[in-house]
């Protein structure tokens, strides 16, 4: 019997530019829901929790491994990614601020 994902409720609907902006409450269910998916990698059947969605990932800086491990759990959990990692074609370089950036990409994921 594979165990039931645990609710987060408490992340829904939330952009995460920074983990220093997760509440304890946050911390605590991304811990847990982490913890329950151990079973599933354990038996490398990992469902399809997140079919249908599009993770965006911006990389300010080039890192081939972080951007490999994000966009290989992503599809193993049946989503989808776009990625910018080149700084220089982001619009905060034209004057756009990172929340601004982050408010129009998710528009996009």
């Amino acid at each position: 019997m594979s165990p039931v994902i645990t609710s987060y409720d408490c992340l829904l609907n939330q952009h995460i530019l920074s983990s220093k902006s997760l509440t304890f409450e946050q911390v605590e269910t991304v811990l847990k829901v982490t913890e329950s998916m151990e079973h599933w990698v354990n038996t490398r059947r990992v469902p399809p929790l997140l079919k249908h969605c599009i993770l965006a990932t911006l990389f300010f800086e080039s890192s081939t491994r972080t951007r490999l491990s994000f966009e290989t759990a992503m599809l193993r959990l049946g989503g989808q990614v776009i990625t910018v990692e080149e700084e220089k074609s982001l619009s905060i370089n034209k004057g756009e601020t990172l929340s601004d950036t982050g408010r129009i990409v998710s528009q996009y994921a």
